[in-house]
């Protein structure tokens, strides 16, 4: 595909590329330390955040760490949480990555759960996406709709008439 029949599309299409409402998709590592704990344990367990927050900043995988460290369910997915509007947030969490640029982690985040460590893997924003953000995509679907055209073709034009088709019309 030509990144002009890339550009035509999109430009014929502008509502497949307008975001309604604000989304985000998080991931997760959380270090529990519940109400019952006592504060050298809650100490240990924010110590422990912090030191895993520490390694992702220096490069590790967070998939991996999350599966190694979270006290989660979600860290069998490499903390993979879905998709939230911010208003289903818990407010700690909203505020925690409210900044957070896409692919980032957030501080260290203290809820009644726990320390968690969010990683804000998207975060779409109402209102019409850039090209660039979606143009993959757009590759994508017009390659699918190309090969499928394609196919159809072929089966139409070559195999029917190469072959004895019964059809059941």
């Amino acid at each position: 595909m030509s990144d002009a029949d890339i550009e035509a599309y999109y430009k014929a299409h502008p509502d497949e590329f307008n975001v309604t409402q604000e989304k985000y998709r998080l991931a997760q590592i959380l270090i529990a330390a519940p109400a019952s704990d006592s504060p050298a344990q809650v100490d240990a367990a924010k110590h422990k955040a912090e030191d895993v927050r520490a390694q992702i900043l220096k490069g590790k995988d967070f998939g991996d760490l999350a599966r190694q460290y979270s006290d989660d369910d979600s860290k069998t997915k490499g903390g993979e949480l879905g998709e939230f509007d911010p208003n289903d947030l818990n407010d700690a969490v909203a505020a925690g990555v409210k900044n957070v640029k896409v692919g980032d982690v957030s501080p260290v985040v203290r809820t009644k759960y726990g320390f968690h460590i969010i990683k804000v893997e998207a975060h779409q924003v109402p209102g019409g996406m850039a090209l660039n953000e979606v143009k993959g995509a757009i590759r994508q679907k017009l390659q699918a709709d190309r090969s499928k055209q394609d196919f159809e073709k072929w089966i139409d034009q070559d195999l029917v008439k190469e072959h004895y088709v019964e059809t059941s019309e």
